[in-house]
């Protein structure tokens, strides 16, 4: 796929045009969320599959494959309501080991909204992640535990800080530590 710009008459319009080497996503997925008179609630699960349109390259550096995969998740309110609500989620993936690093994953954790109530942050969340490398040469999967805050001083507003501790990073017998920042700014038109 290429994007460039074609018009004179708007050179703020970029036009895509797709070549006979492109491929595709496609993913399907069927599922259900809970909800009642006030909306979407933290309960749904779903399970799908995805599989990419052209072939991509062997791992073991054979010839091309079929890049495909499946995967299901599942969230749901495991106590309290209002503050000090905690909704549960887990999900898991398999992909095919011939294109890909990684064949299987897996995450869960915890999600408690206003723990300490309006004087600390929105949401407190807990989770592990976990990777198994496809081929043999790294031997041990690859495992991560992550805390994050987020806090929400305006409507339109978000920080959330994010501290990971990695175990066996791309399959090596080593650990890792990782921060990051992530901010929101929502735009609404007037």
């Amino acid at each position: 796929m290429t994007a460039r710009r074609e018009d004179p008459n708007n050179p703020g319009r970029t036009s895509i045009s797709f070549g006979r080497s492109d491929g595709a996503l496609l993913v399907g997925e069927v599922g259900w969320q809970q909800s009642d008179d006030s909306g979407p609630r933290p309960g749904h699960w779903g399970v799908g599959v995805w599989q990419y349109t052209r072939e991509g390259s062997a791992t073991d550096g054979g010839s091309p494959q079929r890049n495909h995969g499946v995967y299901a998740l599942a969230q749901g309110l495991l106590g309290g309501s209002g503050a000090g609500r905690a909704v549960g989620f887990v999900r898991a993936g398999a992909a095919s080991r011939r294109v890909n690093s990684v064949d299987l994953a897996f995450d869960g954790g915890v999600m408690v909204n206003s723990p300490w109530g309006p004087h600390g942050p929105h949401a407190l969340t807990a989770g592990v992640a976990v990777a198994r490398f496809a081929s043999a040469s790294p031997s041990r999967a690859e495992v991560a535990l992550e805390i994050d805050a987020r806090w929400q001083p305006l409507a339109n507003v978000a920080f959330q800080p994010v501290l990971q501790w990695v175990l066996h990073p791309s399959g090596q017998d080593r650990r890792a530590v990782i921060a990051g920042f992530r901010m929101e700014w929502v735009l609404e038109p007037k």
